[in-house]
């Protein structure tokens, strides 16, 4: 059995840039939110908080609200 190493030419690793610099900080870069936006955001209301409730672990219950934060978040910000 022979081994072949293969360079990768210049052409080969080119790739195209669908986000601008500034595009790709807003998506990636931690949020700051206010003290505001924190209670909008991550305040839960009765039904959530019962779904919350069903959850095992505290890990997987704050796991799940900085998510729905988070969501709720962007979705003002589009």
């Amino acid at each position: 059995m022979t081994l072949r190493l293969f360079t990768i030419s210049d052409q080969q690793t080119k790739r195209i840039q669908i986000l601008t610099s500034s595009e790709i900080n807003e998506l990636y870069a931690l949020p700051n939110f206010s003290r505001t936006e924190r209670e909008d955001y991550f305040s839960l209301d009765k039904e959530t908080q019962k779904l919350v409730n069903t959850l095992r672990q505290v890990e997987t219950r704050i796991y799940f609200i900085l998510l729905l934060g988070y969501f709720r978040s962007r979705t003002n910000s589009i």
